[in-house]
């Protein structure tokens, strides 16, 4: 057993017995208060459950070392490529070889996210948004579905590093990006991959809020290289309830689900490839990603 491994067991030891010594106490001291008064009682434990309820949510956001003891020995490993990826057309002519670029018609895109950030019904609306047809100039996009990746462990990096040297990954988020996924973001971006961080799950939330967290996203990556933006869009909206007044004052309730809205998405990429001169992006999921 790695030393690493040893220490990482002893933090997690120390922190059941802490939270055991914390229980300990907890329930001699609600005995104690449930002997002098009942209100007291009650009082003191509505007070330690919003305390923890508080501090977990705290480390789920923060994704401390906390929960992750591991997390303090993953080092950070860099890749270092002869040349620097700065537009599409540069990547097609300089790695097109490589297992991200099978030829000048085909680019291997790596999709990102936390579990239930939608990455699948992105795919899913990508593929549903293109033309059957094939024009003469077009160019596949073939979307790969990474695991869920909720912290930077050995086994995430190493996943991660796979895909260091594409021209560019989706990072999908519903909510203002955690520690981990800034980490993410910048180790594509040190090895010159560019990176487009998508807010899916638009319709859920106030306009105001949306543009809080954008905004919030943009500052905390704005000194890094490479990103291409952060964009807002609805790949799966959810169903919305409407109630119909009748002449006669009767009301019904009527559901429907909105249209998927991915406007900025498909902007962005053709944007992205544009120095190609391509007339349309075909989409294609890879089933075989990791």
């Amino acid at each position: 057993m790695k030393v690493k491994e040893i220490i990482s067991m002893i933090l997690r030891i120390i922190l059941i017995l802490l939270v055991a010594s914390f229980l300990a106490n907890f329930f001699v001291t609600v005995k104690e208060l449930w002997e002098t008064s009942l209100w007291l009682a009650i009082i003191f434990i509505l007070a330690t459950l919003i305390s923890v309820m508080l501090v977990y949510f705290y480390l789920r956001t923060d994704k401390s070392w906390f929960l992750n003891p591991r997390k303090i020995f993953v080092k950070k490993k860099t890749v270092n490529f002869e040349q620097k990826n700065t537009a599409m057309q540069e990547h097609l002519d300089s790695i097109k070889n490589t297992d991200f670029i099978d030829s000048k018609t085909k680019l291997k895109i790596p999709i990102i996210g936390s579990r239930l950030s939608g990455k699948t019904a992105i795919i899913d609306q990508l593929i549903k948004s293109q033309k059957q047809k094939k024009e003469n100039n077009y160019l596949e996009l073939n979307l790969i579905e990474l695991p869920p990746i909720s912290s930077l462990s050995e086994n995430n990096l190493t996943i991660i590093e796979k895909y260091f040297k594409c021209p560019l990954i989706l990072l999908i988020t519903n909510q203002d990006i955690t520690n981990y996924e800034f980490d993410i973001i910048k180790n594509f971006s040190e090895q010159n991959c560019h990176v487009l961080v998508v807010l899916n799950k638009a319709d859920i939330l106030q306009k105001q809020a949306k543009l809080q967290i954008i905004e919030s996203i943009k500052q905390n990556i704005s000194k890094l290289e490479n990103i291409l933006g952060v964009i807002s869009i609805s790949a799966s909206p959810i169903e919305i309830y409407r109630i119909i007044q009748a002449e006669d004052g009767s009301e019904t309730e009527q559901s429907f689900f909105p249209k998927p809205d991915m406007d900025e998405l498909l902007k962005a990429l053709y944007q992205f490839t544009n120095d190609n001169n391509i007339n349309q992006l075909h989409f294609t999921r890879d089933n075989n990603n990791v």
